[in-house]
């Protein structure tokens, strides 16, 4: 007598065989597009990726006045992490101790400097490799070359934060600066760079290479 055929147990582990080969190339795909992702990232920017991440991580929140890590003063808080940094702090003392120096060596042009807060940093380096050495000869070299406190990340404020630093200072928050001119990393062109007056409110202004101010150097953390 004909019996009702009994499904083939081949048919089931074909089944599963089909969706452990699916899940092996989504695996592939999901890895594959992992290595673009990275190949379309530069070294650099998975670095401050990664830095900005452990940053976030850190549960010490400051606030303007506050003792910074190398010892300076904090003077700015853009309130995120973000490319690395969050707070901006100030060397506790000037980095050309009673002298004046000069911005750097006239008739030749750095490049694009910025004036905005967050250029300091990209500022000093441009200037540094422009300039080169000795680096206590000028402004950008002394704060470059400056170890505080095991801290070495120091440059040359832009306008813009001596800008900031300046008005932190006159609300007293205690930003340690004084009340003469200091030089800026912002150039203005071959001959001129922009120098901010502490003591005057709204003083910046631009003055050729080879003239002498304070220098104070500053830092991203």
């Amino acid at each position: 007598m004909g019996g009702r055929v009994k499904p083939s147990r081949q048919f089931g582990s074909v089944k599963k065989t089909r969706i452990a080969g699916l899940s092996i190339l989504l695996i592939f795909a999901l890895l594959a597009a992992a290595m673009v992702l990275l190949a379309a990232c530069s070294a650099t920017q998975l670095l401050t990726e990664v830095q900005t991440r452990v940053q976030a991580l850190n549960t010490k929140v400051y606030v303007v006045g506050d003792t910074g890590p190398a010892g300076g003063t904090v003077f700015y808080d853009k309130g995120v992490y973000s490319n690395g940094w969050r707070y901006l702090e100030v060397a506790p003392y000037d980095q050309n101790a009673g002298a004046t120096t000069v911005w750097g060596s006239s008739g030749s042009a750095v490049g694009t400097t910025n004036s905005a807060i967050g250029t300091g940093k990209p500022n000093t380096d441009m200037i540094v490799a422009a300039v080169g050495t000795p680096l206590n000869t000028y402004a950008a070299g002394l704060c470059a070359s400056l170890t505080l406190n095991g801290f070495s990340d120091w440059f040359l404020p832009s306008s813009g934060e001596l800008e900031q630093l300046k008005s932190t200072q006159i609300v007293g928050a205690g930003a340690a600066v004084g009340t003469e001119t200091y030089w800026s990393s912002t150039e203005m062109d071959y001959s001129y760079a922009y120098k901010v007056d502490m003591a005057l409110v709204g003083t910046t202004s631009t003055d050729i290479k080879s003239s002498g101010y304070k220098v104070r150097a500053i830092r991203q953390f």
